[in-house]
């Protein structure tokens, strides 16, 4: 959640001279905490939001965040990002979002500065574990803008609770342990 927030903040900041409205949902599912790699996670984030920023000239940005899934604390989150901004056909979101890069991958805007980092961000989501996928209109109303989704593989913070059979032991002799500690005495 602090990295949402972090880009949220910073999403803001891009903005606040235009007349777009940036909101940003996380489900209560989700955890505060997780095992990742916040800088990865932050790119990501960033480098779309800034491409949906720079698309959206007026209307409305919005990043969601859920859980798809927990499985055994490997968790898998999902994220959407809708803006009203510019619409693409298959071949310029192909160019835009795809796995090469080339002098192309800067049309439909000369002045577009996150053709790169669209790229990137794909090429990040897919090292993470993840998928991303984007689609044209995006869905809110007005049927412009563009859709993209993504997934990010993470672990758990959580504790796992162990149920532990304690009916066979009568003594402390009966007690078999592990104990492993570190410089600074934690267990």
């Amino acid at each position: 959640r602090e990295e949402i927030n972090y880009c949220t903040d910073l999403a803001n900041t891009n903005i606040s001279e235009k007349n777009v409205v940036f909101s940003c949902t996380v489900d209560e599912n989700v955890p505060n905490s997780i095992i990742s790699d916040p800088f990865r996670l932050r790119q990501v984030l960033t480098n779309l939001i800034n491409h949906s920023a720079s698309n959206t000239e007026k209307g409305e940005i919005r990043l969601k965040c859920r859980m798809i899934s927990n499985k055994n604390g490997i968790l898998t989150l999902g994220f959407e990002l809708l803006d009203t901004g510019l619409s693409f056909d298959k071949a310029n979101l192909k160019k835009i979002f795809g796995d090469f890069v080339n002098i192309e991958s800067k049309a439909v805007k000369s002045n577009d500065e996150s053709g790169f980092g669209t790229i990137l961000a794909k090429q990040l989501v897919e090292m993470m574990g993840g998928e991303l996928t984007a689609e044209s209109p995006s869905g809110l109303p007005g049927n412009m803008g563009t859709k993209v989704m993504f997934t990010v593989a993470a672990y758990s913070n959580d504790r796992i609770i162990k149920n532990i059979n304690q009916e066979g032991i009568s003594s402390f002799d009966k007690i078999k342990a592990l104990v492993i500690t570190g410089p600074q005495s934690r267990d």
